[in-house]
């Protein structure tokens, strides 16, 4: 079974800024965007294909004529977030993709609406299980993500709890 992962506005500026788009094209997952998301990132789709090449799925969805309503329902139900947000909440919904996010607005309309959210925490432990970075990797990466690149990125710090694994994987279904 395939997993899906969308990338939202915010974790795809993240992710640039922190240099790990290669190792989120390794995680196995079929990667998704949308095109207002790429655009309020300020990411382009060749900076997309050069970082990930044909390394992993990376698919730029674009937003529909038919689900244009859904996008303008969206708006209207939570004005607090933005277009992009509603684009990354609409494809997820609408095809089951996991949100990788940070940002709470999109996490807790998620939560509402029962669809999955990976957080960072979350994003490097999977990163580290799959050996695509070391527990010191990962922890730097996340303490450069929240003291300097994004300081309101999750808020669950990256202890050694945060990044041990168990035997029977991990759950990412869980926001938080």
């Amino acid at each position: 079974m395939t997993k899906h992962l969308i990338v939202d506005a915010s974790a795809l500026r993240d992710l640039r800024r922190l240099r790990l788009f290669y190792p989120l094209s390794r995680m196995g997952y079929t990667l998704h965007t949308t095109t207002p998301a790429l655009t309020t990132a300020g990411v382009t789709t060749g900076f997309i294909t050069n970082v990930t090449g044909d390394s992993g799925t990376f698919i730029i969805e674009e937003i529909t004529e038919t689900e244009l309503s859904g996008l303008i329902a969206y708006r209207v139900q939570h004005p607090g977030i933005t277009l992009s947000d509603c684009s990354v909440l609409l494809k997820s919904g609408n095809y089951g993709y996991t949100i990788l996010t940070s940002d709470p607005a999109v996490v807790s309309i998620a939560s509402l609406n029962n669809i999955a959210v990976l957080n960072y925490v979350g994003l490097f432990q999977i990163m580290v299980h799959n050996k695509l970075l070391s527990i010191a990797e990962a922890t730097e990466k996340y303490l450069e993500l929240t003291t300097r690149v994004n300081i309101l990125a999750d808020t669950d710090p990256p202890d050694a709890q945060h990044i041990r694994f168990h035997s029977n994987g991990i759950n990412c279904k869980t926001a938080g």
